[in-house]
């Protein structure tokens, strides 16, 4: 797989995120930034825990486990009934999101393709949003 970061800046100069896959899915979308700077941080950061363990206090993944400390990944159950997980920094603060997925086994798959892509994942830039 051939996964890429993507920065995308508007015009008004906030960026964001986005981790795809080869196929061009998003497997991570970071969260508005206002510099370009902080996202190219936001990446160095995602490269460095991606390998961080997975919080699931539900069960929805098997057996539950308990608080973890940050670093961390955080496998939740969305109000309209799809899966996703975040990925949590050291410093606490959610750092990005993956995809709404339909099934338990489907976000699992999204979780094992951003960790085994995010740490060498080359990043590209768009301009406007376009």
């Amino acid at each position: 797989m051939s996964a890429r970061y993507e920065i995308i800046r508007d015009f008004s100069g906030n960026c964001h995120f986005e981790l795809r896959s080869g196929a061009s899915l998003p497997l991570l979308t970071g969260g508005n930034r206002t510099t370009l700077a902080l996202c190219r941080g936001s990446i160095a950061s995602a490269r460095i825990i991606c390998d961080a363990p997975l919080e699931d206090i539900r069960g929805y993944t098997g057996a539950a486990t308990g608080v973890l400390k940050f670093p961390k990944y955080r496998f939740e159950r969305m109000p309209s009934g799809r899966y996703t997980f975040s990925l949590w920094a050291k410093n606490g603060k959610r750092l990005a999101v993956g995809p709404a997925c339909g099934t338990v086994s489907a976000a699992l798959d999204a979780l094992a393709a951003a960790r085994r892509e995010a740490r060498y994942a080359p990043v590209s830039e768009r301009i406007g949003g376009v």
